[in-house]
């Protein structure tokens, strides 16, 4: 499973090709956390075309896998910013929360920034 963090899925409705083509190739192991489905919806809502915005979002979102945020992910959010505050590298709660998602999945997350994962095994 590869879980698209809301910033690939921001890029892929904004026609970037590269992710486009990527995502055409891995269509039948992409998925998206609820929270990715939450932070993406609220920023279609606020943009300057809602409506339109909207509408892409939840075609893309009708063919790809969503998977919830549920308790393990929970467990493994806590320990991922635990982990970060004790190294001095703290980061947002909505990223730990995705990420948290992703290892509680055994997903690889396709992000455009430094993969949280990375840092704890570093």
């Amino acid at each position: 499973m590869i879980l698209l963090d809301t910033n690939v899925v921001v890029a892929f409705l904004n026609g970037d090709n590269l992710i486009l083509k990527n995502i055409k190739d891995e269509i039948n192991r992409i998925a998206l956390s609820s929270l990715v489905v939450a932070e993406l919806d609220y920023g279609a809502k606020v943009s300057h075309r809602a409506k339109e915005n909207l509408e892409r979002l939840y075609r893309f979102i009708d063919v790809v896998q969503v998977v919830p945020f549920d308790i393990e992910c929970a467990k493994i959010f806590g320990t991922i910013k635990s982990k970060l505050r004790s190294i001095g590298k703290p980061t947002g709660e909505v990223d730990a929360l995705i990420a948290g998602t992703s290892m509680a999945y055994k997903a690889t997350l396709a992000t455009a920034t430094e993969s949280i994962s990375k840092i704890l095994k570093g």
